[in-house]
Order: C-alpha cells, then structure tokens, then sequence
C-alpha cells in the first residue's frame, strides 16, 4: 500500500524577517488550511497552481511577500513477515 505526504516549503519576509516554513501534511485538505491560516499573519495567498511537480502559491501584504510550493511525495509502506 502506498501512502502520500505532501511537504510545504518555502520563504516569507513579513516586516524585515526572513521566515523559513518547512512542513509535512498527510492530507492535502491540512496544507490547505494552513496556507489559508497565514491570513492571521496578515498575509492574502493565492490559490495554489500547479507547475510542474509542484503547486505553488504566492502570498503577499503591505508588510511582507513570498512564495510557498507544496509538493506530493509517494512512500511506500513496509510489508509485513508473518
């Protein structure tokens, strides 16, 4: 059985810091809504769009820009001895 995790990385500057975001979701619906949670930043992101491999999204404010890719990564599960 093969098992999906999707990674998100990227890097945001919000008023002269330099953030660096590296997260790990099993679901796609969570790395939604932790793009969606950066709104309490104060930060508007845009959908994400596919490129490639990855789905990138932009984000940006009055403070502070950047840009976040969200990329799918397949794992395979070890089998079981009996």
């Amino acid at each position: 059985m093969k098992v999906v995790k999707y990674i998100l990385t990227g890097k945001l500057s919000i008023g002269g810091k330099e953030i660096q975001i590296d997260r790990k979701f099993r679901e796609m619906r969570n790395a939604k809504q932790y793009v969606k949670s950066l709104r309490n930043l104060g930060l508007t992101c845009s959908e994400l769009k596919e490129q490639g491999e990855y789905m990138v999204t932009e984000c940006r404010s009055k403070v502070g820009e950047g840009t976040l890719e969200l990329r799918r990564q397949r794992i395979a599960k070890p089998k079981e001895k009996k």
